[in-house]
C-alpha cells in the first residue's frame, strides 16, 4: 500500500457501559489516552461510539481484540454484580471466576 493511503477497519461492538469496558481494558493490562487505547503487544485502536477502529490493524486483529474486551467485560459486570450481592468474585483463569458467599 503506498504511504500515501490510509486504511482504516472497523469492529462494531455493543457497550453495555462504558465504566465496564474501561475496567475491562485496564484489567487486561492495556492503556487508555483519550479515546486511543494500546494493548500489551502495543496495538493501537480507538473506540467511538461503538466501533473499533484503527490505521494498523487488521480485521481479524481488531476481531480477536473486540473479543478479549466482550470477554473481560462480561466478568467485570459479573464482579461488580458480586460486590453488589455480597459475594466474592475472584478471577481464577482469563476465562473462569469463583463467586463465593462473603
Amino acid at each position: 500500500m503506498p504511504c500515501w493511503e490510509v486504511r482504516e477497519v472497523s469492529i462494531e461492538m455493543k457497550i453495555v457501559d462504558r465504566k465496564y469496558t474501561d475496567s475491562a481494558i485496564k484489567s487486561l493490562g492495556w492503556t487508555i489516552r483519550g479515546t486511543e487505547i494500546t494493548t500489551d503487544k502495543r496495538e493501537r485502536f480507538s473506540i467511538v461510539s461503538g466501533q473499533i477502529t484503527s490505521p494498523y490493524l487488521t480485521t481479524q486483529q481488531l476481531t480477536e481484540i473486540r473479543n478479549k474486551i466482550q470477554q473481560q467485560t462480561s466478568i467485570e459486570i459479573i464482579k461488580a454484580a458480586a460486590v453488589r450481592n455480597k459475594w466474592g468474585a475472584i478471577q481464577v483463569s482469563p476465562t473462569k471466576i469463583t463467586l463465593k458467599r462473603a
